[in-house]
């Protein structure tokens, strides 16, 4: 079973999730509304005049399971008629189809659809909106999966002076009209805004079903304007606020509990990139807006992610199973192809849908490394079919990493099929890629390469900060390549945050992945506080609409007002307390899709609302962010991390072992670990972070914290400590909102600590004691740990250390 995380429920801690939509209990439930649905006339408090219409103009958003779809608010490569699952609005009959900006026609935001209708007498137009994305010819078909939605509402405005019928009709991957399902709604004459509301349930009133349309493969819909009214419709029908409904209720952005959001967009992106991903090859596209090129990159992510979607109820493992019997067929069939050209060391990174071969010239080794473990991880689950298991071991057994090797130490970029050679430069920073290309050959069984042979490759690597030298952190030495994602590839797939530091060969720059990727976090929040921009977490790799960039606090490649979204998740696993409210405030002002938070936006320090963001999502950067959810959420970077074989091979590289209760990992267990447990207590932080005093993982800082600490007091060897604070000691003072006051004596002596009775001591750990007390006092005793206690608090060389049962009684509540 996946360890979880944020799921106990002692007093004050987070509820569980519910075990079938990842959504916590207790939500408000949508309130009642008066619904279209079937051949009906909008009744009077649905529709609205206009000049009712003028308070509505926001884009702020007060319920997120509203999933904005079709709004006229994006835009991709200049098309503003894109939809947020990646397809465009183009195709029309009798109708001209176009975006406005017009304020006096929308209903809310900055644009809106437009449809010209010319329609005579008993006749009809339409307009057809394609879900997926672009597709070369009939043999490629990009599909989505409506099923994980309940409904899809959308205002629509009669200009035209008639009445008309309304046709949402919906066509699958087929594109035939033998198999569909369309639903009627009767709009009046009169120019009013009139929802309607279309059930996706095809079993619900009013849907008209022609063969046996599959709505989990749904390629588009499309409105028809029906003159069957008496009278011919010509003039303007304007379409706004086009949105999915999710299951599970309403949830507002700005008062929900952060981790039911968290839990919910964790879920929506995986049940979209589930719904992408193509039946014929197993594989995921690139970015929604592509139906041509599969991915190497977003299909490993998402068999990563499915033994903890099994474990959900996400998806079922014969479903999983089926997937990765087709991708085994499908990678399979792409390397006998590359063999052909050349090549077939590692899959391609890039494959055409249909023909199986490369789309670019690339066999990428990174690509390659997070395929090779996302499979390691799913064939190593219990009870997984044998078949399957010996068929992904065989692929497997085709991966040749060796071969990447670079005659000077590292790997290659890639192999390249337009020179038939090894690219002969390679990753040579600090960063994700080297570690978990040296894992992944490290765990081949066929062209095994050990993981100490390359893993402290990357000597490109130089410590920097932004703003406070507590935070200071290990980058690439070049600014332009420092983007988010590149310090939490590693932990995405296996957690090194109960590790020490590795065995880099130069000492001054050992480090541990998982802390370092959170100094580099608190680093980067610290900075855009100070620019003002701290609802705008952050800037990393991705388009900006004028540009393909690793965007970063560090470089913003001439570009201030470009963030992402989407990487708000890395965030989370950083420092949560700061990332939610740029996490609420993207979700206020919809920057949020059926594949979870926007890729980019442009949005200017000061102004109100963003300047454009676009309709097309970069999948790499959804899954990224799925996977970061799931790991804060539920852990799941352990269920690779602690397979024996992994646990193995990480020992090599990371020797050092962790003691219990050595939160800031310097060896020993003392007051700064202490400090670290009361500055957070009772609070949420993110789950694991031992710097944030959660050494148990709960994402709570509690009375099991505490006991690790005390309950290990003065274990390790001290470090040498001068009269200046070290680094460690800086970013502990940096993080502890009031510290118990602490003394150093002399390099050779341990932590000393204060008079818990001191008045400097601040209620939070008053209590913190308090409760540690009345739950542990007998048992700590008992450890008779010693500390040397010089000055006011004890005048003998040492004695045990437990806090003086006087300061508070055992029944006193008003300070657990």
């Amino acid at each position: 079973m996946l360890q979880r995380k944020c799921v106990t429920t002692q007093e004050g801690e987070r509820p569980k999730p519910d075990a079938h939509h990842g959504i916590w209990p207790g939500l408000e439930p949508l309130e009642p509304r008066l619904l279209l649905s079937g051949s009906v006339v909008s009744p009077a408090s649905v529709s609205q005049p206009p000049d009712q219409m003028a308070s509505a103009l926001t884009t702020q958003s007060t319920d997120i399971s509203h999933v904005p779809l079709l709004d006229g608010e994006t835009v991709s490569g200049g098309n503003n008629l894109m939809n947020r699952f990646g397809g465009n609005t183009s195709l029309a009959f009798n109708v001209a189809v176009s975006h406005t900006t017009d304020p006096a026609l929308i209903r809310t935001g900055n644009g809106a659809i437009k449809m010209n209708v010319g329609v005579a007498q008993n006749s009809f137009g339409f307009v057809i909106t394609a879900l997926g994305g672009v597709e070369p010819n009939a043999l490629y078909t990009d599909t989505r999966d409506l099923t994980a939605f309940d409904e899809v509402r959308f205002f629509v405005r009669n200009q035209t002076g008639s009445n008309f019928t309304l046709r949402f009709e919906v066509k699958d991957y087929r594109d035939s009209n033998s198999h569909r399902a369309s639903q009627n709604y009767t709009i009046g004459a009169a120019d009013v805004w009139t929802e309607v509301v279309v059930p996706l349930d095809l079993a619900a009133p009013g849907w008209v079903i022609a063969g046996s349309p599959d709505l989990t493969r749904a390629r588009q819909f499309a409105l028809l304007v029906e003159a069957n009214q008496g009278s011919a419709v010509n003039g303007q029908v304007i379409i706004d606020d086009m949105v999915f409904v999710e299951p599970g209720g309403a949830l507002d952005p700005a008062t929900a509990p952060i981790n039911d959001l968290i839990g919910r967009l964790a879920e929506r992106q995986f049940r979209s990139l589930w719904g992408a991903t193509d039946p014929d090859t197993g594989a995921l596209e690139t970015n929604a807006q592509n139906g041509r090129v599969m991915a190497m990159n977003t299909t490993s992510s998402l068999i990563k992610l499915l033994p903890g979607a099994i474990e959900r109820g996400w998806v079922t493992r014969a479903q999983a199973d089926a997937m990765l019997t087709q991708m085994v067929v499908t990678m399979n069939t792409g390397m006998d192809n590359q063999t052909a050209m050349g090549g077939g060391y590692l899959p391609a990174r890039y494959m055409d849908r249909v023909t199986f071969t490369p789309t670019n010239p690339e066999e990428s080794v990174i690509d390659g490394a997070f395929m090779f473990l996302a499979l390691y991880g799913y064939k190593s689950q219990a009870g997984i079919d044998a078949g399957l298991k010996t068929s992904i071991e065989a692929l497997l057994d085709r991966f040749d990493f060796a071969s990447f090797q670079l005659p000077g130490g590292g790997w290659s970029f890639a192999y390249n099929h337009n020179t038939n050679g090894f690219i002969n430069a390679g990753y040579d920073g600090y960063g994700g890629e080297i570690w978990s290309i040296s894992l992944a050959a490290h765990l081949a069984q066929v062209n095994h390469v050990d993981i100490t042979t390359n893993f402290h490759s990357g000597t490109v690597r130089a410590e920097s900060f932004l703003v406070d030298p507590a935070n200071a952190q290990f980058n690439h030495s070049m600014t332009q390549f420092r983007p988010p994602f590149v310090q939490w590839l590693f932990d995405l797939y296996v957690d090194t945050n109960d590790r020490g530091n590795d065995n880099y060969p130069n000492p001054s720059q050992n480090t541990n992945p998982f802390d370092n990727a959170v100094k580099y976090q608190k680093d980067v929040h610290d900075r855009f506080e100070q620019l003002g921009r701290g609802l705008f977490l952050q800037p990393d790799a991705g388009a900006s609409g004028t540009q393909y960039q690793q965007f970063s606090a560090y470089n913003n490649h001439g570009e201030p007002d470009v963030f992402m979204p989407w990487s708000v998740a890395f965030s989370f696993l950083g420092e949560p307390q700061f990332a939610e409210a740029a996490l609420r405030n993207s979700l206020q002002h919809n920057l949020h899709g059926p594949f979870g938070l926007s890729d980019s936006a442009i949005w200017a320090t000061g102004a109100a609302e963003p300047i454009s963001h676009p309709a097309n999502n970069d999948l790499w950067n959804t899954s990224l962010a799925t996977m970061s959810y799931m790991d804060y959420l539920y852990d799941d970077s352990h269920f690779l991390s602690d397979l024996p074989e992994v646990d193995a091979a990480l020992d090599l590289v990371f020797p050092n072992d962790i003691l219990d209760g050595d939160l800031n990992k310097d060896g020993f267990v003392g007051i700064e670990d202490l400090n670290l447990s009361l500055g957070n207590w009772n609070q949420n932080v993110a789950p694991g972070d031992f710097f944030a005093g959660d050494p148990t993982g709960d994402g709570f800082v509690g009375i099991e914290d505490l006991n690790m600490v005390l309950g290990n007091w003065n274990a390790g060897t001290p470090p040498t400590v001068t009269s200046e604070l070290s680094a460690t000691t800086m970013e502990t003072t940096a993080v502890t909102a009031e510290p118990v006051t602490a003394s150093v004596a002399g390099t050779d002596s341990k932590s000393t600590v204060s008079d818990p009775a001191d008045s400097s001591m601040s209620t939070s750990q008053r209590s913190a004691l308090a409760a540690w007390q009345r739950g542990s006092r007998s048992a700590f005793t008992s450890l008779g740990v010693t500390s040397s206690l010089p000055g006011s608090f004890q005048a003998d060389a040492a004695r045990s250390y437990a806090p003086p049962l006087s300061l508070w009684e055992p029944g006193d509540e008003s300070h657990t």
